[in-house]
């Protein structure tokens, strides 16, 4: 189906930015780790690894759900009777998505608000802080795309009563 390959693609691309925000960190912190052994620190790393470790929380956020990595708690679920549990998986997913949507909306709003009011930190580096905002409102936008593959997935699984959607094996 076309529309899945379109949100499986959102998020492959949100991991493979989150990926690169983890090099960008490695090589940030080991520049400023070298920089004050030799006398040098840097002024910009730390904002920089802020700014780096914020997106890379967002941009990974979907890679992460649709690799059933986020933790659960299985206290409710798990007493269930026959297939209650992936109906209330069905449920969660489908509020958690609507919230996530609605998060995302706002997010993007508030990035176009913020460039076009040109605001900027009030750090050093002065960076205009719609660019540090953007990879929320982008990560969101891959989140909520990896929800709705779930819920897609746990909906395609009730209707052919087959095996639920695949579930964390550590549940508390």
């Amino acid at each position: 189906m076309q529309l899945e390959r379109t949100l499986r693609g959102l998020t492959q691309a949100g991991a493979v930015v989150a990926a690169l925000c983890i090099w960008a960190l490695t090589g940030i912190i080991g520049f400023d780790v070298l920089a004050r052994a030799t006398g040098h620190p840097t002024l910009w790393a730390g904002e920089m690894s802020v700014y780096l470790m914020i997106a890379l929380g967002f941009m990974g956020a979907a890679h992460t759900l649709e690799r059933d990595g986020h933790f659960r708690v299985g206290l409710v679920a798990d007493r269930l009777p026959g297939r209650g549990s992936v109906w209330l998986d069905l449920a969660v997913t489908l509020v958690g998505f609507g919230f996530v949507a609605l998060f995302a909306f706002g997010s993007i709003q508030l990035v176009m608000m913020l460039r076009s009011l040109g605001f900027r930190s009030s750090t050093l580096m002065q960076v205009p802080t719609w660019i540090p905002m953007a990879p929320v409102a982008l990560g969101s936008v891959f989140l909520a795309s990896a929800m709705l593959l779930r819920a897609m997935a746990v909906w395609r699984s009730l209707r052919q009563h087959s095996q639920p959607a695949p579930r964390a094996e550590h549940t508390v």
